[in-house]
């Protein structure tokens, strides 16, 4: 079920605006030398100048949150919900902690105001705090949409296959690595996966060098072991021709749609040798949950290249 997927989104972006309202918090004890002392050279004053901009502020990020709960109501009454007092137990324990989470959000940005008394920290902890209860509403959407999900329950039916505990079990066999079958893979296709990859590598070293004696260093490294790790073992996958296979049960796929273009989240597991596969594609290739499905993809990178012996390398 979508709806579940589209909560979890918006839930994502509310956990963003937080962490960006813990900023002025951080600052303004920055700024009165409460913390960080050696800091203090560094002055972070307050606009207080600019009434008309301030109040445009606080309309847009009203309407924004606004319209997230509204979109969140929206996704909760697509849901069909039928009575089950012991769902509803599961949910409300769930929520314990979210509401812990509003409970904490308050004492902090009380103690803060009462600590530094800048007063301008009373507007960002009201929306602290205002977006924190929105969070729990929007996990109590989630939590809702996962345990009605329709399609996920007729299929444990069907299959007696419990795709939530299936989940957990398998968490972390998507960081296994296994070699058999051994598949081999034509050159026309690893050339492809090579030039990409050597491009990639390419790009990111010069990045590297670029950035290497700047303040951005450590926030490069970052992304660099995420990225550039990746096509390193890509990169040797292809000129090893290290390429294996899973054939298991496809446990969950969803759209995700961006700006310009949209892709499917797939995942693969094979129950009886406890290997699971995660990967996005371009199409669904009719693949729906409960199907048995063949992925043929690299032995380190785990990069898919095809699936049902549909190629994905364009």
């Amino acid at each position: 079920m979508q709806t579940k997927y589209d909560a979890a989104k918006i839930c994502g972006f509310l956990y963003f605006l937080y962490f960006i309202f813990l900023i002025f918090p951080i600052q303004s004890l920055i700024s009165s030398e409460i913390v960080f002392k050696n800091l203090s050279k560094y002055r972070f004053e307050h606009n207080t100048s600019g009434g008309i901009g301030i109040a445009t502020s606080i309309i847009f990020l009203l309407l924004l949150l606004s319209l997230l709960y509204y979109g969140l109501k929206t996704i909760l009454s697509k849901t069909i919900i039928i009575e089950d007092e012991n769902k509803n137990n599961k949910i409300n324990k769930k929520l314990v902690i979210y509401k812990l989470f509003i409970v904490i959000t308050i004492i902090l940005n009380l103690t803060v105001l009462y600590i530094t008394k800048d007063r301008a920290l009373t507007i960002t902890g009201l929306f602290s705090i205002l977006i924190s209860l929105i969070i729990c509403f929007g996990m109590k959407v989630y939590f809702i949409a996962c345990l009605y999900d329709r399609k996920a329950l007729w299929l444990e039916s069907v299959t007696g296959i419990s795709y939530k505990e299936a989940d957990k079990k398998s968490r972390l066999w998507k960081y296994k690595i296994w070699h058999e079958p051994k598949e081999r893979v034509e050159f026309k296709y690893r050339k492809k996966i090579l030039n990409r990859s050597i491009l990639y590598i390419t790009i990111i070293s010069l990045f590297f060098i670029k950035f290497v004696h700047t303040p951005v260093f450590l926030l490069f490294c970052i992304m660099v072991l995420s990225f550039l790790t990746f096509h390193v073992l890509s990169l040797i996958d292809s000129i090893f021709n290290l390429f294996t296979s899973l054939e298991g049960t496809c446990t969950e796929i969803h759209k995700e749609t961006g700006k310009n273009s949209s892709y499917y989240c797939i995942t693969v597991i094979d129950f009886n040798r406890e290997r699971k596969l995660e990967f996005t594609s371009k199409k669904d290739y009719s693949i729906n949950q409960g199907d048995n499905t063949y992925v043929v993809h690299s032995v380190l990178s785990k990069k898919v290249v095809s699936v049902n012996s549909i190629s994905l390398i364009d």
